[in-house]
């Protein structure tokens, strides 16, 4: 019977599949700002816009407070301009927290 011998042109489905993924970063407090937040720290990620404000059009409407309601570990970055001034001190740890998440 003959040896079955790997394809060297076939790469692991993992690594195939991840690939072909790009790397979501968080906007928190994104406000009507449709780019990127920080081109020159995440050029080829995919922005997904968070704000409180329904007027922004954000993609995902949710208060910071509240970051552990999104699925754990969803995002390779998080990126945030001119926004934690905007919760109150002792909802900064929360934030934080969330982040993290």
């Amino acid at each position: 019977m003959a040896e079955a011998v790997a394809d060297p042109g076939v790469r692991e489905p993992v690594g195939a599949v991840r690939s072909l993924i790009r790397p979501k970063v968080l906007y928190l407090g994104s406000g009507g700002d449709t780019t990127n937040p920080a081109p020159h720290l995440f050029p080829d990620y995919e922005v997904v816009r968070l704000d409180v404000d329904e007027n922004a059009k954000p993609d995902i409407l949710l208060d910071m407070t509240k970051l552990t309601d999104l699925p754990a570990e969803s995002f390779e970055g998080v990126a945030s301009s001119h926004s934690l001034e905007h919760v109150s001190a002792h909802e900064v740890p929360v934030v934080l927290a969330g982040i993290k998440h």
